[in-house]
Order: C-alpha cells, then sequence, then structure tokens
C-alpha cells in the first residue's frame, strides 16, 4: 500500500495491558456507589455533631457571661442603700446600664440559640438522609435477591 507523499506516519505505539478491575455490572456500580455515599453521610454527620456540640458549647459560656453581668449590675443596684441625690445617679445609671447589657444578653442568646437550633436541625437531617440510603440499600438488595432467583430459574 502506497503511502501518499505529504502525509505522516506515525510511530507505532507499543501495546498497552487493558486495566484489570472487579466486574462492572449496573447493580455492582449501584451498591459500590451507595457505599461511597453511605460512608460520605456517615462522616458527614459526624462533622456536623461535632459543630452542634461546639455551638452548645458556647452557648452555655454565652449564657455564663451575660448571667454574671447582670448578677453584678444587680448586685450594685442593691447595694446602694442611701436616698441621697448622688445615690439616685448612681442606682439610677446602673439600672440604665443592666437595661442595656440585658437587652444586650438576650440578642446574643437568641443569635446563639438559632446556631444551635440550625445545627441540631443539620444533624438530623444527616439522619434523615442515611435513612433513606439505607432504604435505597434494601431496595438494591431487593432486586439482586430476585435476579439471583430469576437466574437461578433459568440456569437450573
Amino acid at each position: 500500500m502506497a503511502v501518499p507523499q505529504n502525509s505522516q506516519m506515525l510511530p507505532l505505539q507499543k501495546q498497552i495491558k487493558p486495566i484489570t478491575r472487579e466486574p462492572s455490572s449496573f447493580l455492582f456500580l449501584m451498591m459500590k456507589a451507595l457505599e461511597k455515599n453511605q460512608t460520605t453521610e456517615s462522616n458527614q454527620q459526624i462533622t456536623d455533631a461535632k459543630s452542634t456540640e461546639i455551638a452548645v458549647t458556647a452557648e452555655g459560656k454565652l449564657y455564663a457571661y451575660w448571667n454574671k453581668q447582670l448578677e453584678t449590675i444587680s448586685g450594685k443596684i442593691s447595694g446602694i442603700t442611701g436616698t441621697s441625690t448622688t445615690d439616685s445617679n448612681d442606682r439610677e445609671n446602673l439600672m440604665k446600664e443592666f437595661q442595656v447589657d440585658q437587652s444586650k444578653a438576650q440578642s446574643n442568646q437568641s443569635q446563639q440559640d438559632g446556631a444551635v437550633q440550625a445545627d441540631q436541625g443539620q444533624t438530623s437531617s444527616d439522619a434523615t438522609n442515611l435513612q433513606m440510603q439505607g432504604q435505597m440499600v434494601q431496595g438494591a438488595n431487593s432486586i439482586l435477591s430476585a435476579l439471583v432467583n430469576f437466574l437461578g430459574k433459568i440456569t437450573g
């Protein structure tokens, strides 16, 4: 066979051995994918649970901090027993400070409560996803079982 003069000859390539791998039936691949997804979902739930634990710890510290602040101011207010103008002004200033701090405390605690609830919701969602994965695995196992029974009847 003549090769045209303006064409290039490609060098012969060494034969490459095919990659050996596990059988790749549809159901096998589906089960491998479900296995990987189940592991990923489990790891995600663990991560989210740890995040929730951190948020709850932070919430406890936040409550403790603000309770101490408010208790300190409240103690100062009740410690003013005089009726002089200075005592009245001090009491009024401390009561204003108490109200401001109480408002900050409620706002901060509310934000942290929201963060904890969001984290708990995510962990709950992870659990639901894991349950759904388990149901899919059961469905795949049912299909495999039916297929094995069917093939057994054909070959048997």
